[in-house]
């Protein structure tokens, strides 16, 4: 089940984001790896970029 940006407050989706991105960290670390580590990257910028719309449309 998805859930989706607009159903978590701003504590919850900061604390998602960044544990999104220490894991990014760690899988950079090893070689194969990484490819997974941008993925991550990724998906913590666009739930960022939604959250970012969504405060300017509320």
């Amino acid at each position: 089940m998805a859930i989706k940006v607009s159903q978590l407050n701003h504590a919850d989706l900061l604390s998602i984001i960044g544990n999104v991105l220490d894991t990014a960290q760690l899988l950079s670390t090893i070689e194969s790896g990484s490819p997974l580590a941008f993925e991550l990257i990724e998906f913590a910028q666009q739930a960022a970029q939604e959250a970012s719309n969504l405060e300017t449309t509320n």
